[in-house]
């Protein structure tokens, strides 16, 4: 069977490495010129750690730039330390996406680079859809399509899907830094959700928020810090979508929603999202209803944003003190991977239900 993946990274290379393993012929189309070449973020979860054996190996170790032992979030007002049981990672984005490219490749899929997805042509028995490549457009042809290619996909686009896009930038900063701890900053003062430093050590972090130039050369300056270098890209902050679009047309990844809609963190959600596609196909199951529980938990993270969204400054400066002082939340999330939140594990349920009725 040929399976075709539009998009090279993460969530379109850990499918064509899960599906070229089981012997599928598949081939991957990436309209860039290298993989990972303009990356957001880059912090991970030891919950990676569980998707595959290959983020336990020295290979994937080499990708890490950093570890983090804590994160402290910052209102107008306040602050709280939120200490992490096991510590996080930092990974080097094209390192990290190109390992997991190389997986793909020793696997035996085909990874084809300045390839870009125009539109679906015919969808029949077999898929026909045209690829630009050095300017000429080529009609392929398989037996499924995977749209794999982000938030602004192609792939959804032809076939009618759109989704609620916000635009994160970040830079790449010298300045002073603590060199272990991730720094959120929460509240109107920081664009549209919230802005972050991801040190990769004590000089040098990745600084950045959602939508807002201006503010974030405000922040900028408020760290005395420079730039280096620059990169935005678009995240899908929206309720999970469905990701089976019938004609064996299926979507992964940011594409396909799999985000954590209240961070905007999407490798770890994505690669669980693929590792469910890779499992529907091989298996000949239904990628919907494998898709149920993890759409659950995904759509926990878009009700928590949407109370967040509601949040005053002051609203914020309440709620970090209401952590600091009830320990059974503040334990929660010291102890817990937010990788893994799902409803049932919250222990606060029914106070964290009233206060989003509440709110929204």
């Amino acid at each position: 069977m040929k399976i075709s993946i539009i998009g090279a990274g993460p969530a379109g290379c850990f499918t064509a490495y899960l599906l070229a393993k089981h012997g599928f012929d598949v081939s991957v189309y990436e309209q860039k010129s290298k993989i990972g070449k303009i990356q957001c973020g880059g912090g991970l979860t030891p919950s990676i750690e569980k998707v595959d054996a290959m983020f336990r190996t020295k290979e994937f170790k080499k990708t890490i730039v950093n570890r983090i032992a804590s994160n402290i979030f910052r209102s107008l007002n306040n602050s709280l330390e939120i200490k992490f049981k096991h510590p996080e990672y930092v990974v080097n984005r094209i390192k990290f996406d190109n390992f997991i490219a190389d997986k793909a490749r020793k696997a035996g899929a085909k990874i084809n680079l300045r390839s870009k997805f125009i539109r679906i042509k015919e969808k029949r028995q077999k898929i026909k859809f045209i690829i630009k490549q050095n300017d000429k457009e080529i009609e392929k042809e398989t037996d499924i399509l995977i749209g794999a290619d982000g938030a602004l996909s192609q792939v959804c686009k032809c076939i009618g899907i759109k989704k609620n896009l916000v635009l994160a930038i970040e830079a790449r900063c010298i300045g002073k830094f603590k060199r272990n701890v991730y720094e959120i900053f929460l509240g109107k003062e920081y664009g549209k959700l919230y802005a972050w430093i991801i040190p990769e050590s004590s000089s040098i972090a990745r600084v950045g928020l959602f939508e807002e130039y201006n503010k974030f050369k405000h922040l900028i300056k408020k760290l005395n810090a420079k730039i280096l270098d620059m990169r935005s890209g678009y995240i899908s902050i929206d309720k999970p979508i469905k990701c089976y679009c019938g004609k064996n047309v299926y979507l992964v990844g940011d594409a396909a929603c799999q985000v954590k809609a209240s961070t905007g963190g999407g490798i770890i959600p994505s690669l669980i999202g693929a590792k469910i596609l890779a499992k529907s196909i091989i298996n000949k199951e239904s990628f919907e209803k494998n898709l149920k529980k993890f759409k659950r938990d995904l759509y926990l993270h878009y009700i928590i944003r949407k109370v967040l969204n509601k949040l005053s400054d002051s609203d914020y400066d309440k709620l970090l003190e209401m952590i600091k002082n009830d320990s059974k939340i503040k334990k929660f999330l010291e102890e817990s991977s937010r990788d893994e939140i799902s409803f049932s594990k919250i222990p606060f349920r029914a106070k964290f239900l009233r206060y989003a009725k509440k709110i929204i």
